[in-house]
């Protein structure tokens, strides 16, 4: 299991700070996708990093400190990809799927419910994710502990 530090240290950064420290993308890219959405995965991920050991088991000789460093870079790493690679790219198809559905049936929607509809979906299918992430990680059975004490 990964140490809380580096995923405290990673949801700091990107929740609050908004920003990337490895990945830099043009702020263009991202400029019209859900932001709910995009959060919730992105806690989501970071829980299930919380239950994954992200450093290889031969680097146990290593001292304290430098496993916590070696866990951060980890886990910036592995979320800002997901993010980047997985996350905003189905954002984007999301996006681009909406409009081009809209232009197909001729509707005609106005930018704010467009922006209300690709939350919804980013939103719906960051909770499937987070669910998802809540069975394999066994959350139900955590909280059932928490409650018995």
């Amino acid at each position: 299991m990964t140490s809380l530090v580096p995923i405290l240290l990673a949801c700091f950064v990107h929740l609050a700070l908004h920003t990337a420290l490895f990945i830099q993308l043009d702020p263009e890219i991202f400029s019209n996708t859900p932001i709910l959405g995009s959060q919730l995965f992105y806690l989501s991920l970071l829980d299930l990093l919380c239950h994954c050991q992200v450093v290889p088991g031969h680097c146990n000789f290593l001292p304290s400190w430098a496993w916590i460093v070696l866990e951060t870079i980890a886990v910036f790493l592995i979320s800002e990809m997901t993010m980047a690679v997985v996350w905003l790219t189905m954002e984007i198809y999301l996006r681009d799927l909406f409009t081009e559905v809209t232009i197909a049936f001729g509707l005609t929607t106005s930018y704010r419910s467009q922006k209300v509809i690709l939350e919804m979906t980013a939103v719906g299918l960051s909770m499937l994710f987070a669910v998802i992430v809540a069975a394999f990680t066994n959350q139900a059975s955590n909280v059932q502990k928490i409650g018995r004490k």
